[in-house]
């Protein structure tokens, strides 16, 4: 470690400080996070750090909550399933039933991470208690491998569905990586709102869920923001249930379908669908293309589809 908090504090300012640490990638365990805060620590400012490079995740607030993480500059953690910034729940960080929540990660600089910014439950299991109440916002992250910006409970494929990462709120972000996930990756949170972002160079814009376990629910906006330069889909739903979500004003230029989701997202006989107003042009495929989605009365409403190679708007297979 370059600072390790284990055990609880509260108070905690690591500002102004320029750190670096070098892990060997074939075994990244012979080094760990470089500004780590765990043990169930509250109210702590990390802000205006230089930090290069990690075994773990440069910067990590980890089973602790009511972080700022802001204005630091990070660069360079390649280590699979780590990121530059992280705030997670994690077995042997802290006390079983502490919900880490309440963390603002803003103003960032985030270069060559395998993940930009991550939000994670690594346990995940019913006994979780997956982070909530997380604000991202206005960082700009580059050179990302996986994903700029990622919210998962699980990165196994077998995820436990009885919790989920919640109230998460992605806002004002330049997530400009041509990474092979997707710019903002958000596979089984609920409350979601993804606004005013611009999403540039990534194989997808915009992703939600992952199978037919790990999904999206709830409240899901994305709205306002600006995808380009991807190369298959601008924003797509992966699996969802259960959940009411509002594609609203968002600018989509190329790649091969603006919007696409050709899953029942309805299981549970809850779900709403909107798409209002956005501005599609140039695809390869569709503009927007809706199939299966197992909702009645879907609105899809005062939307532009141009220049695109197949139909601009396409219901059903």
């Amino acid at each position: 470690y370059g600072f390790h908090l284990q055990q609880t504090g509260k108070n905690i300012n690591v500002s102004n400080n320029t750190m670096e640490l070098t892990a060997n990638l074939s075994a990244p365990s012979d080094a760990y996070n470089t500004i780590a805060c765990y043990g169930d620590s509250e109210d702590i400012n990390i802000t205006d750090n230089k930090v290069y490079g990690g075994g773990h995740s440069p910067i990590a607030v980890s089973t602790a909550g009511k972080a700022i993480i802001k204005g630091n500059f990070v660069y360079n953690s390649t280590v699979v399933s780590e990121a530059g910034i992280e705030f997670e729940y994690k077995g042997g960080h802290g006390t079983t039933d502490y919900q880490p929540e309440s963390c603002i990660i803003s103003d960032n600089y985030v270069d060559n991470c395998r993940i930009g910014i991550l939000v994670t439950d690594r346990l995940n299991t019913s006994s979780s208690k997956s982070p909530k109440n997380v604000i991202i916002s206005n960082n700009i992250i580059k050179n990302s491998i996986s994903s700029d910006i990622e919210v998962t409970s699980s990165f196994s494929a077998a995820g436990d569905d009885t919790h989920r990462i919640s109230e998460v709120i992605i806002s004002g972000n330049q997530a400009l990586s041509s990474c092979d996930g997707a710019n903002i990756r958000a596979k089984d949170s609920s409350n979601l709102k993804i606004i005013n972002n611009i999403c540039d160079g990534g194989e997808n814009g915009i992703k939600l869920g992952r199978n037919t376990t790990i999904k999206v629910r709830g409240d899901i906006d994305v709205s306002g923001n600006t995808l380009r330069n991807f190369n298959t889909f601008g924003v797509q739903i992966e699996t969802a249930d259960n959940i009411n979500f509002s594609l609203i004003n968002n600018k989509i230029y190329g790649g091969f379908r603006g919007f696409f989701s050709n899953v029942n997202i309805n299981s549970g006989g809850e779900s709403s669908l909107q798409i209002i107003g956005n501005y599609v042009d140039g695809t390869s495929g569709e503009g927007i293309f809706l199939s299966n989605s197992g909702i009645e009365g879907v609105i899809v409403s005062n939307n532009v589809a141009a220049n695109c190679t197949n139909n601009g708007f396409q219901v059903g297979s």
